[in-house]
This record gives C-alpha cells, sequence and structure tokens, in this order.
C-alpha cells in the first residue's frame, strides 16, 4: 500500500510539471499550421500535434475544424489539460471502450500492462490539404518511451488515425 500511495505522490508531482514545461504550443509557419492539444489518460501526458500544410491563410480558409475522439479502455481517468486554438478549432472527445479499469489505468505502465489509446481526427475542410497527426508521450512512467513520437500522414479530405500504447 505504501509504494502505491507512493506513485500516486510522484504522480501528483509530476502532472502539473509536465503541463508547465510543456513543448512549444500551436504555431504557424511558412508551409504548416499547427495546433496541439495536451491529454492526460490516466498518469500519463500526450501532446497530439495536427498540422495542416498550408499557409495560416490558406488553412484558415480551408479548415474549419478537427474533430479529435480519443478512444480509451473504461475506467481510466482522461482529461484534456491543455488546448490550443490558433489555426483551427478543435473539438476533443474521449470516448471509453471496454476491457480498462481505473486500477489498470493509474498502474499499468507500474505493473507491465500497457494502455491502448486510439486518436481519430476527422476534418471539417472544404479543401484536401496536406495533413498529419503527430503523438508525443510527454510524461510516462517508463523512461524508454519518454518523448516518444507517432506521425501519421494523410489528407484533411480523409480521417487520420493514431494507435498508441502508453507505458
Amino acid at each position: 500500500m505504501r509504494k502505491l500511495a507512493r506513485w500516486l505522490f510522484v504522480a501528483a508531482l509530476l502532472i502539473p510539471a509536465a503541463i508547465l514545461f510543456k513543448p512549444p504550443s500551436a504555431h504557424a509557419s511558412e508551409d504548416w499550421c499547427f495546433d496541439d492539444p495536451v491529454v492526460v489518460i490516466g498518469l500519463r501526458a500526450l501532446r497530439i500535434n495536427l498540422g495542416v500544410q498550408g499557409s495560416a491563410a490558406q488553412v484558415a480558409a480551408a479548415v474549419d475544424s478537427a474533430d479529435i475522439v480519443i478512444y480509451v479502455p473504461q475506467g481510466v481517468p482522461v482529461s484534456l489539460s491543455l488546448g490550443a486554438n490558433v489555426a483551427f478549432h478543435e473539438h476533443v472527445r474521449f470516448v471509453p471502450v471496454p476491457g480498462g479499469s481505473l486500477l489498470g489505468g493509474i498502474l499499468g505502465g507500474v505493473v507491465g500492462q500497457p494502455i491502448p489509446v486510439q486518436i481519430v481526427v476527422t476534418w471539417q475542410a472544404t479543401q484536401a490539404l496536406g495533413a498529419q497527426i503527430s503523438v508525443t508521450n510527454l510524461l510516462t512512467l517508463q523512461l524508454s518511451t519518454l518523448l516518444s513520437t507517432s506521425v501519421t500522414h494523410g489528407t484533411t479530405a480523409n480521417q487520420l488515425s493514431a494507435n498508441v500504447m502508453l507505458y
């Protein structure tokens, strides 16, 4: 029981630290516009970086919003920690799927049980522009996966999907 209390105490300290020391938020470059909500799933923080290819004016004219649906095991605590809406609006929704538990979601990385997460982005766009989704592990209980990133490419005419395992 003491180990559980220690892990929960450490997690309580690390989650605010991950939020305070987060990577730079949404931005636009000459060729791409990015927005990046940060979500907390169990005791892990993920940055979901959405990119659309084009100048800020092109993206503003072509993309109204991105609907982000995050599928997590039932019982795993989730929250939107930080949402930036610079280039386009984001609508984040969490959907629980059978097979999880609160204990497994919190202690999954400690006891070796990963948390499977699927992220599906549907664009509300009038024009097909190049798009990408990259998911970065900002806070994890296993240092080997800290700051690991998964990238998926597509267009704003299609859904983009990313599957990650949180340890």
